[in-house]
C-alpha cells in the first residue's frame, strides 16, 4: 500500500473558493429625481475594493448612456449634515462605530460592533465627551439596529478626518440587510435626519 503524502502533518486546513454574483443596481426615483448608486459587496471586501467597484460601475453606467463625465457629480446628496443628530439621538440604533476629531487635532476611532454596546453609553466615552465640552467634530459614525431576529442591520457614514474641512460626504453603506424592508429602513433614517 502506498503512503500518502499528508502522513506526515498533524493537521490539515483548506480553504473553499466559491464565485458570488453580485447585483448593482441604479435605483431612479420618479417623484423625486433622486438616483441612487447601489453597490452589492461582500463584508470580506475593503474600502478600496469596493470604491472601485463603484467607479468602475458608475463610469460603465454613464458610458452606456452616454451622459457627461461630471453627470453625477453636480448631482451628489451631501449627508454629512446626519452625522450630529444621528449621534444625539440615544434612541436611534445602537453606536458601533465613532471616529471624530477633538479640538486639539487628536484623532479618536472607537469600535465596538462585537459587543452590541452603544458607544454614546460607555463611561469611558461619556467622560472624555464631558471633560472636552462635548466639542467633537465627528466625520465617521455607524449605527446597528435589531431589525429582525439575529440580524443587525447597520447604517455607516464612512467619511474620514478630511471630512471636517469640507464637510461633504455623498456615501452610506448599508450593511446586513436581508430583506428589501431592512434596506428601506435603514435608507430612510438617512433622509429622516437630513430633514433635522
Amino acid at each position: 500500500m502506498a503512503k500518502l503524502p499528508f502522513a506526515v502533518y498533524n493537521e490539515i486546513y483548506g480553504t473553499i473558493k466559491r464565485k458570488n454574483q453580485l447585483f448593482h443596481s441604479v435605483y431612479i426615483n420618479k417623484e423625486t429625481g433622486n438616483v441612487e448608486i447601489r453597490i452589492d459587496y461582500l463584508n470580506t471586501m475593503s474600502d478600496t475594493v469596493v470604491s472601485d467597484i463603484y467607479f468602475d460601475f458608475l463610469n460603465s453606467f454613464i458610458a452606456q448612456l452616454k451622459l457627461p463625465a461630471d453627470f453625477f457629480k453636480l448631482k451628489t446628496l451631501n449627508i454629512f449634515s446626519t452625522i450630529k443628530p444621528l449621534y444625539k439621538d440615544v434612541s436611534e440604533g445602537v453606536l458601533v462605530e465613532l471616529s471624530f476629531l477633538t479640538k486639539t487635532a487628536v484623532n479618536i476611532q472607537i469600535k465596538r460592533r462585537k459587543s452590541k454596546v452603544d458607544i454614546r453609553e460607555e463611561v469611558y466615552h461619556k467622560a472624555g465627551e464631558a471633560a472636552v465640552s462635548g466639542l467633537i467634530d465627528i466625520y465617521r459614525i455607524a449605527l446597528q439596529w435589531h431589525i429582525k431576529e439575529n440580524i443587525f442591520s447597520e447604517l455607516l457614514i464612512p467619511g474620514n478626518s478630511g471630512k471636517v474641512s469640507t464637510k461633504d460626504i455623498n456615501e452610506a453603506v448599508l450593511k446586513n440587510c436581508i430583506f428589501p424592508d431592512d434596506f428601506y429602513f435603514l435608507r430612510n433614517k438617512i433622509f429622516q435626519y437630513l430633514q433635522k
